[in-house]
């Protein structure tokens, strides 16, 4: 029988991987503030410069056009900062590179083209560009800055020395960029690593306090659980046929009950829980209980169910039956479980006296919420199909557990 999945199960992976979008984040935090306190020494420096009329004249500082640059990076310098940490704010910090890039320009052309001494800041313009940007076209303003100062916009002025200057700075910016892009590259497997470390270590832990909890249970209440079923046995023996006989008979199928559902917890809590088994085995408990005809169907593989949709399945199985019982009348109940590697697919039908649902559980059943709210906890969905005369039929979807992600291969 094909599983009929009506829903795609698995969703798909995130991307990017959220633990590279949290160094991410934070490290373009980190670097803009750095970069914010660097830009507001410079200006602090070119401010001093321009009270100096000679100095001034030498840097090109003089005039409505250099002014109006200075004080366009001044102001994108401020606003950068305050927009930082918001939507704006990597926008913003972009848009203050590139009026850093036109201000460099003009500075260099004004101190000598590709020759003047402060060539070398066109690097550092570079270098913060591409730390703080993954992206290689954030480079480009910076990178723009070398063809401005040789002066490639203006036809025939360009002397072989600039051509020569031109290609060696061009050759440096690539060098320049390929060391940062490897070596922000192996940040980001080394901390993927440790990502993946600190998680296998924290399931180890998981593992081992669960591990614990169960050997607590089995020894301590499944313990006094088995007393009192021996007790229970014990005290049938010794009181005469009737109803007290039938009262403590109720007793012990309560607390034998009681142990099955404390062996399901430990198996649960283990890692040992295979839900077909899990579902037939509660399946022939209860229609022997409670003389229900139930026919239930298992197929498929192991689905890799993680805790929570495997305590989910059990529970809505739990519930609907009971449901079945109280509620509908039933005679007779089909319970079928799909499993895959997309997740799992639980169907329960009874042929009870349904309801009308008009959207919504009839009032005073509780128990229907508390299965939907168990289904979405866990990414699944639950369906209830019913009306009067016609049964219900309960549809609960899981979906797989992710696996845990592994780094391997380059960082991207």
């Amino acid at each position: 029988m094909s599983t009929p999945f009506a829903v795609p199960l698995a969703p798909a992976p995130p991307s990017p991987d959220a633990a590279l979008a949290a160094l991410h984040a934070a490290r373009f935090d980190r670097r803009a503030r750095a970069l914010f306190a660097v830009r507001c020494c410079l200006l602090a420096a070119l401010a001093l410069a321009a009270l100096d009329g000679a100095l001034a004249r030498s840097l090109g500082l003089t005039g409505a056009a250099a002014l109006s640059v200075l004080g366009g990076v001044a102001l994108a310098t401020v606003a950068s900062r305050l927009l930082l940490g918001g939507r704006l704010g990597a926008a913003a910090t972009f848009a203050s590179l590139c009026l850093d890039a036109a201000g460099l320009a003009q500075l260099l052309i004004a101190t000598g083209g590709l020759l003047s001494p402060l060539a070398g800041t066109q690097l550092v313009l570079l270098a913060a560009a591409a730390l703080l940007f993954r992206h290689p076209a954030a480079a480009l303003p910076a990178l723009l800055v070398l063809p401005a100062a040789a002066g490639l916009h203006l036809p025939g002025s360009v002397e072989p020395a600039d051509l020569f200057l031109l290609g060696w700075y061009g050759g440096l910016d690539l060098l320049v960029l390929a060391a940062l892009r490897w070596l922000q590259g192996r940040d980001e497997q080394a901390h993927l690593a440790a990502v993946a470390l600190e998680e296998a270590e924290r399931r180890r832990a998981v593992l081992e306090e669960r591990t614990r909890l169960s050997r607590e249970i089995h020894d301590g209440v499944g313990a006094a659980l088995s007393t009192l079923v021996l007790q229970a046995e014990l005290a049938g023996t010794r009181v005469p046929a009737g109803d007290a006989a039938r009262e403590v008979a109720g007793l012990r199928e309560t607390a034998e009950e009681a142990i099955e559902e404390l062996r399901r917890s430990i198996r649960l809590l283990r890692d040992d829980f295979e839900p077909g088994r899990a579902v037939d085995e509660h399946c022939r408990r209860f229609a022997a209980r409670t003389g229900l005809d139930v026919r239930c169907t298992v197929d498929g593989a192991r689905a890799p169910l993680g805790g929570p949709q495997q305590l989910a399945l059990l529970r809505v199985l739990q519930e609907a039956l009971h449901n079945a019982l109280k509620h509908a009348r039933a005679s007779r109940l089909e319970v079928e479980l799909h499993l895959a590697r997309e997740g799992a697919l639980l169907l329960v039908r009874d042929d009870g006296i349904g309801f009308s649902t008009d959207g919504r559980a009839p009032a005073g059943h509780y128990g229907l919420r508390g299965m939907r709210e168990r289904a979405a906890g866990c990414g699944g969905r639950l369906e209830l199909r019913s009306a009067p005369g016609r049964g219900t039929t309960i549809e609960l979807y899981l979906p797989a557990q992710a696996p845990a992600a592994v780094p391997h291969g380059s960082a991207r």
